[in-house]
């Protein structure tokens, strides 16, 4: 079961943390560039990737639009990746799984810092 971790900052403040290490985790994963993230290709290779950072930033605490605006996308993108991602196919559970991995890894690296 996933809990939400509340973390004591404000959002400007967690925005500053967390993007660059989700885009790091997620360039590092997926084998993609942050430029690539915020490009206009609609190939798999970058939609799903662009997904994973969205539902991780929004996990996190981020707003739909602040999640949306790191990967150079509007809210109406984040509601979307949300719709589409949190169903239950395969596809969407291999999204889930990264997402959730996503998230270990980033804690690990909070509790270094």
């Amino acid at each position: 079961m996933n809990a939400v971790v509340m973390l004591p900052c404000g959002p400007d403040y967690l925005q500053d943390l967390m993007v660059p290490i989700v885009l790091q985790d997620v360039e590092n994963q997926f084998g993609v560039s942050a430029e690539d993230l915020r490009g206009v290709s609609k190939s798999e290779k970058f939609v799903l990737p662009r997904h994973v950072v969205m539902l991780s930033l929004i996990s996190f605490g981020l707003s739909n639009a602040a999640a949306a605006r790191v990967v150079g996308r509007d809210y109406s993108a984040a509601t979307y990746a949300m719709n589409r991602q949190l169903g239950r196919t395969p596809r969407n559970a291999k999204v889930r799984r990264a997402v959730q991995d996503l998230r270990e890894r980033v804690f690990k690296r909070l509790k270094a810092m």
